[in-house]
């Protein structure tokens, strides 16, 4: 294997920084995927139990917890990297997210459960699945413009 040269190493190292640093200005820090599949957003780190997301900060204290999407949790852990407060209305979001879709679960079942004793309670809970359905969406839609605003920053 050959060696890098040090002018070469420190050159590159540097233009790593400074790209670092302008995605920083952007509002955007770089994560990085450990060998334990958890993410690290600066002193942040993104963990997945069950179904959920944790943040965690450098000293594995627990940030936040119980988040539904994966976008969520990135946004949140980015923000706080970059040093500002926690965006509350994100983590709203991403909680009625996660009820609407219970929730749209829920009424399906009662529904298929209904199908054979009473077709019109069964269409009943069709309908409220519906509904939370649209509402879960809306909720996601929310989460991901956001996401997607942070995707084309890079």
């Amino acid at each position: 294997m050959t060696q890098i040269p040090t002018e070469l190493f420190e050159q590159v190292k540097s233009l790593a920084s400074k790209v670092k640093q302008d995605l920083r200005k952007q509002g955007i820090v770089i994560p990085v995927k450990n060998k334990d599949g958890s993410v690290t957003v600066g002193n942040y780190k993104i963990i997945k139990k069950d179904v959920f997301y944790y943040i965690v900060d450098r000293w594995n204290e627990p940030i936040t917890q119980g988040i539904n999407l994966p976008q969520t949790a990135i946004l949140v852990a980015n923000k706080l990297a970059l040093g500002r407060l926690m965006d509350d209305r994100l983590l709203k979001n991403d909680q009625y997210f996660g009820w609407k879709s219970f929730d749209q679960e829920s009424y399906t079942r009662s529904a298929k459960s209904r199908m054979k004793r009473n077709i019109g309670d069964a269409e009943i809970y069709l309908n409220r699945a519906d509904i939370a359905k649209r509402e879960k969406n809306y909720y996601k839609s929310v989460i991901m413009s956001e996401y997607e605003r942070l995707r084309r920053a890079t």
